[in-house]
């Protein structure tokens, strides 16, 4: 008698089932390549640049522009490029949800007023201890930057080009669309966010901004986290890149309408600093709320995603630590 062949049937809640942990598990290795490339990427490139076989001078224009190109634009684009092309990632994926039309009017404020007080809390950092102005720095890209935007109508597009739109989208589309969403999906978000925004700085290429870089890529990996959505990270960090360029003369005219002359006297700046402060925390009450309207706490479907969203984690979180080290030991040792 013939073998009859004993014919599985699979229900089409596992099938559906099976598919997306393969999907997730594809995404987790995508994150854990990513971050391995991008370190190799830059450090590659700093060492070549260090041992003069890539000869940059970036105290002219043209070569901070070819600088921050290189390290905000285009080695970024490329990582994102090839994981997405290796792994096929999904456009969803990477974007994340179609964010409202009031979250995408906010979302550019919501980053101007952050970067407004980073900056003020660096300047009042700064101004009270001299350790400040070492450890604690306004971060190359937007010091150099701010010198060129006056000099040509021209010249100021091409300085806002480089130092504000190429960093809110290739560097964006990277560290927020390719690594951040897949990274983890732990309890708390801080936890989540914490070690590839501490990623995002370290691959920046500027030791003496690092701390800066990684307060603004906390504040855009949590708009990206709470949102769920790239497009807002991304205009958050436009509008962190705008503000770093802007802030000094936007003080500047602010102290001349009010006191109707500079400010000279240190206690009085300092003083300023604490207030402009606390007025700014003021306002993000709002935008903050607005961003965080999509929070998976609040959103039942999300947080099922979440608990089922928890394959490789501990790896990338090696894998982020690794590449953290590396960069440490790598900056101590060349530069």
């Amino acid at each position: 008698m013939a073998n009859k062949q004993q014919m599985k049937i699979v229900p089409p809640r596992s099938a559906r089932a099976g598919r997306e942990r393969t999907d997730l598990v594809k995404l987790k290795s995508m994150v854990s390549f990513a971050m391995i490339f991008a370190t190799l990427s830059v450090m590659g490139f700093l060492l070549l640049e260090d041992r003069a076989y890539i000869s940059i001078a970036t105290a002219e224009f043209a070569g901070f522009s070819l600088w921050a190109l290189v390290i905000y634009g285009l080695l970024p684009l490329l990582i994102s490029t090839v994981c997405i092309l290796i792994f096929r990632a999904e456009k969803s994926d990477i974007l994340g949800t179609r964010p409202s039309l009031e979250q995408f009017l906010v979302a550019p404020i919501t980053g101007f007023l952050f970067g407004l007080l980073i900056w003020t809390t660096v300047q009042l950092v700064q101004s009270l201890t001299l350790l400040g102005e070492t450890w604690i720095r306004i971060p190359g890209l937007w010091q150099k930057a701010s010198l060129y935007l006056g000099l040509s109508p021209a010249m100021g597009l091409l300085t806002v080009m480089v130092a504000a739109v190429v960093p809110a989208t290739s560097q964006e589309l990277l560290f927020r669309g390719v690594i951040l969403p897949h990274y983890s999906m732990e309890r708390p978000r801080a936890l989540r966010i914490f070690l590839p925004a501490l990623l995002a700085a370290m691959l920046s290429g500027d030791l003496q901004g690092l701390l800066v870089l990684f307060a603004m890529a906390l504040v855009s990996s949590w708009i990206r986290v709470a949102s769920d959505s790239l497009y807002l990270s991304s205009l958050a960090t436009l509008g962190m890149s705008f503000s770093m360029l802007f802030a000094r003369g936007l003080f500047s005219w602010i102290t001349q309408i009010l006191f109707q002359m500079p400010l000279v006297d240190h206690l009085r700046v300092r003083i300023f600093y604490v207030t402009f402060a606390l007025v700014l925390i003021v306002l993000l009450i709002a935008p903050v709320s607005v961003m965080d309207a999509k929070s998976p706490r609040r959103d039942p479907m999300a947080r099922k995603k979440t608990r089922d969203q928890g394959t490789l984690s501990p790896v990338n979180r090696i894998v982020a630590i690794l590449s953290i080290a590396a960069m440490a030991v790598f900056y101590y040792f060349v530069f």
